[in-house]
């Protein structure tokens, strides 16, 4: 008997080495889960993460963000762009107050989109014309996204897209403009930590725009109060959809139907950027029933394919 209790002993005590069973994830921890199952905060630049997801360690250069993500220093942020070359940022990085309000009221993702080809480029004379895939997995009839927004920047090659999750882009200085079904985000205010912002001109064509008005009156994204508790929605009556600065591209009556409008964005690296929507369902026939018949066209143009015309004025 005494042989037998040491032998299971022994088992017990191999079994023991062998280390508990893990029961960190989203379940139990709301930081990140180390290699060895141990529930972290998810603030470290060694463990770095949020929602029970494994921890990140960051990069040389990077530090862990109050929501929980890495991302690029100051110091290192935009090395080998012309911010090196002195152009001085018009802002750094001011965190968005009311993250957490933003997360819950858009719906956003912790992982990046990952739809092939989101933005397509095509020349038009000094700028571009670019097809945005902004359906982000909501296909086949569905209207509610599964996937983050497509974050892009503006460079003289075209839209670049970036790889960012909808909680990392919060506190990122990276992206300038974001797209998912019909709303379109700029980096700023209440929808990221830059300083990006529009102003419309009135009256005037896109092809005659060549600056913006010296009185201009710029705005950021500000569809949420100071205390965060009250949320202002695009005033169509869906009461999802978030008040950005571009919301005036569309109006929305039965359909997403074109304004038209033309708006000068500006960069957080001071470049201003001529931009309009000209689409936003797959193809001009199905925006033409959109706007002659107040009706989405269906299956034959599904909505979330925007198409639209930008240049860099300087």
């Amino acid at each position: 008997m005494l042989r037998l209790a040491l032998v299971s002993l022994g088992l017990t005590s191999v079994l023991s080495a062998c280390g508990p069973t893990s029961t960190c994830g989203p379940a139990t921890c709301q930081g990140c889960c180390d290699p060895t199952g141990v529930c972290r905060t998810g603030e470290g630049s060694t463990s770095c993460g949020s929602g029970g997801q494994a921890c990140s360690v960051c990069a040389a250069g990077q530090t862990c963000s109050p929501i929980k993500t890495c991302i690029a220093t100051m110091d290192t942020m935009d090395a080998g762009t012309t911010v090196d070359a002195g152009v001085q940022p018009r802002c750094g990085r001011t965190p968005v107050t009311c993250s957490d309000q933003v997360i819950q009221r858009l719906g956003l993702f912790d992982r990046p989109n990952t739809t092939p080809n989101a933005l397509v480029d095509a020349i038009d004379g000094l700028g571009f014309i670019t097809e945005v895939n902004a359906t982000a997995g909501a296909v086949g009839g569905q209207i509610n996204p599964t996937q983050s927004f497509v974050y892009a920047r503006f460079t003289p090659a075209g839209l670049e897209q970036l790889n960012l999750s909808d909680t990392a882009a919060l506190d990122s200085l990276d992206w300038d403009i974001a797209f998912r079904r019909f709303i379109i985000r700029l980096n700023g205010g209440d929808s990221g930590a830059s300083c990006v912002e529009s102003t419309i001109v009135e009256s005037v064509p896109y092809e005659q725009v060549t600056a913006a008005p010296a009185s201009a009156t710029w705005q950021r994204d500000d569809y949420l109060s100071e205390d965060c508790m009250m949320f202002r929605d695009d005033g169509f009556g869906l009461g999802t959809p978030p008040l950005t600065a571009l919301t005036p591209y569309y109006n929305y009556a039965g359909c997403v139907k074109m304004t038209n409008r033309t708006f000068v964005i500006r960069t957080r690296l001071g470049k201003s950027v001529k931009f309009t929507v000209q689409r936003y369902y797959q193809n001009e026939a199905g925006q033409m029933i959109c706007e002659t018949q107040s009706r989405a066209p269906g299956a034959t143009a599904p909505g979330g394919y925007l198409k639209v015309r930008w240049q860099i004025l300087d």
